[in-house]
């Protein structure tokens, strides 16, 4: 069985639309080749499945409210971060988004690795 891609571990499903906010370097060309009649959307309002990239706890306060607003109520929300082990410097982690989301009437609900760098919870609104 092929190993799944970061578009099937993010439920981005054949036709569907995908924003990514953020992301580091070199990761939109990670995702290609895209699903079927899969395209990347403009903005979050126009998306089927969004993954916001934040480094800090700071940026994840700041830009997912700003996101949030924008989603529609079956819109797929990833918001992905540095792993503790990975080169990019942090302030957060998998335990650390689980309490935000419960804070702000979210749930992390799944979780999974996208590199050695980055992972990325899926949240949903309670």
């Amino acid at each position: 069985m092929a190993e799944k891609t970061i578009c099937d571990k993010m439920l981005l499903k054949p036709g569907r639309s995908l924003a990514v906010i953020n992301p580091p370097s070199g990761y939109l060309e990670s995702l290609l080749p895209l699903p079927d009649f899969a395209r990347l959307a403009d903005s979050p309002q126009e998306a089927d499945v969004v993954q916001l990239f934040i480094r800090t706890y700071t940026e994840l306060d700041e830009q997912l409210p700003h996101v949030k607003i924008h989603l529609r109520p079956s819109t797929i929300l990833w918001v992905c971060f540095p792993k503790q082990t990975g080169k990019v410097r942090t302030d957060i982690n998998g335990e650390i988004l689980y309490v935000y989301a419960a804070q702000k009437n979210w749930k992390g609900n799944g979780m999974f690795s996208i590199n050695s760098d980055w992972s990325a919870m899926r949240f949903k609104p309670v």
